[in-house]
């Protein structure tokens, strides 16, 4: 393991097992991961965050995708008033050079709703 940043905390590069190697790069303001690079096998993972620092996307190695959506709940969010926020994740896949929520073979993708609860 090697570290970049001076106070030695998020290393830069890890070895496995098998001593095959991962790369990070870090946001340095906020220490988030913003890409990893499995060096061996040529996959690229990335993130992206919103001004919150919450996770907003992840492109994974093989074309696939995750994104998240916050929305600040005004009214109950359908969760019986209890609800302060709500968070969409849906996956998303590559299909023929476009994104699409959906894949042949009856893919479909995951759609999750979390409530906050104060």
């Amino acid at each position: 393991m090697t570290f970049t940043d001076p106070q030695f905390r998020y290393p830069s590069t890890i070895y496995d097992a098998a001593h095959h190697q991962t790369d990070f790069t870090y946001d340095p303001a906020t220490g988030q991961v913003l890409a990893s690079l499995d060096v061996g096998n040529h996959l690229a993972t990335s993130w992206s965050y919103d001004g919150f620092g919450r996770k907003t996307r992840v492109n994974r190695p093989d074309s696939t995708a995750t994104t998240w959506a916050y929305r600040r709940c005004v009214d109950t969010c359908g969760y019986g008033g209890t609800a302060k926020s709500v968070t969409i994740t849906q996956n998303w896949a590559m299909f023929a050079g476009r994104p699409t929520s959906r894949r042949p073979c009856r893919w479909r993708p995951s759609s999750t709703r979390t409530g906050a609860r104060s």
